[in-house]
């Protein structure tokens, strides 16, 4: 049996276990909080230094940038004073270089700056003289182009001339004197110039009164007539001859008539329309 002695004895040891237990958790609560708040102050001089490390490297950037246009306008300067104690006679040596090379551009800017900073100059008189031989050689290469487009005109022109003049030839070309109601009749003569066979011919034509101005058939109320002239009409062959298409008009004002348009339908189904330039090639 356990005395109240023994007994007293073994409570009082509880209690001491239980206070040294609740020491115990109390220290380590403490020890961690400390843990942790140490842990957030590392953290915050980690965050301190890399801005601080941001910032420094963003200033040295800045810094850098502005050293290097200092060197810029340094270098700009230093040229001025070149330019303003020795610029006249290296500019002139850059002028004569470039002009050898027939860098005529290059020529003219320097020109402007030895004329800009040394009006006054032996150099710039000289430098003068260059300009002039440029425009005298600019002037000939001008006119050596304008020559080379106009050969190059006339060449494309007599090409189209000779391919127009390879498919039909008109020899002539005009309106009858009106009869007593007024009515005109139109001649059309003509060759088939191609190697290909002709099934139909279409002429668009207008008429003209004695003063160049187009006039209308007063009964149809069209200024243009379009005759047909049906085949087939063989390569080399003639056509017209001894037809016409009687009363093409009804003004007895006509003068005059000119073709604004020919279509050529051929044989073999192929067909060809000449206009403009090609219709005064044509007629001869």
């Amino acid at each position: 049996m356990i005395n109240k002695k023994h007994k007293t004895i073994i409570i009082c040891s509880f209690l001491v276990i239980a206070i040294l237990i609740i020491y115990l958790i109390i220290n380590l609560n403490s020890k961690s909080n400390q843990v942790i708040e140490y842990t957030l102050q590392v953290d915050n001089l980690k965050n301190e230094n890399v801005n601080t490390k941001s910032k420094l490297t963003k200033e040295n950037s800045i810094l850098k940038d502005e050293v290097e246009q200092l060197k810029k306008e340094n270098k700009k300067l230093l040229d001025l004073v070149d330019k303003y104690e020795n610029g006249a006679p290296k500019l002139l040596a850059e002028i004569k270089n470039a002009f050898k090379q027939k860098k005529y551009s290059e020529v003219k800017s320097l020109y402007e700056v030895l004329l800009k900073y040394h009006p006054e100059k032996e150099e710039t008189n000289k430098a003068n003289e260059i300009i002039k031989q440029i425009k005298v050689i600019e002037e000939k290469e001008k006119q050596k182009i304008e020559e080379e487009e106009e050969r190059k005109r006339i060449e494309a022109e007599k090409t189209a001339k000779e391919k127009a003049r390879g498919i039909l030839r008109i020899s002539s070309v005009y309106p009858s004197k009106p009869n007593s109601a007024g009515g005109v009749d139109l001649y059309i003569k003509g060759q088939n110039k191609s190697k290909k066979e002709i099934k139909y011919i279409y002429f668009d034509v207008v008429a003209y009164n004695a003063v160049k101005d187009k006039v209308s058939c007063e009964i149809r109320g069209t200024t243009v007539f379009r005759g047909q002239e049906t085949g087939p009409i063989k390569a080399g062959k003639w056509f017209g001859t001894n037809t016409y298409w009687e009363c093409a008009w009804y003004n007895s004002t006509i003068k005059s008539v000119t073709i604004e348009k020919i279509e050529i339908d051929y044989m073999d189904g192929t067909s060809i329309e000449l206009t403009g330039k090609d219709i005064g090639y044509i007629i001869y």
